[in-house]
């Protein structure tokens, strides 16, 4: 999962702050930046097979491994990127309550940076 794969990259980045997220290999497969849209596009996948819609506490998982405690600035664009994907289809894969607070108490209040 997307979070537990951020937490295991942040503790490899607190001792190397030089680490760069397009050398940075946790699987000696796939660079950081090719396993985090693996596994969100995995994600998408699965809720727009599955007809399925994100719901709040995941959407805030996800929002809070990426958007507030990215690890590279690429991380939180990829969260945006993302997001905005769910959203703006004509059927939308996250619940339309989640959207809108997902928009309105965390994007609104972000800190731009």
């Amino acid at each position: 999962n997307v979070s537990h794969y951020m937490t295991q990259v942040r503790s490899m980045c607190t001792d190397d702050t030089t680490l760069d997220p397009e050398t940075l290999c946790v699987d000696d497969m796939f660079n950081h930046f090719q396993q985090l849209q693996i596994r969100l596009d995995f994600v998408r996948f699965a809720l727009k097979d599955g007809q399925l819609w994100l719901g709040h506490n995941q959407a805030l998982m996800v929002w809070e491994s990426l958007a507030l405690a990215p690890v590279f600035p690429s991380d939180r664009d990829a969260c945006f990127k993302w997001f905005a994907k769910l959203a703006m289809w004509d059927e939308p894969d996250i619940e339309p309550e989640t959207a809108k607070h997902l928009f309105t108490q965390n994007i609104l209040n972000l800190t731009p940076s």
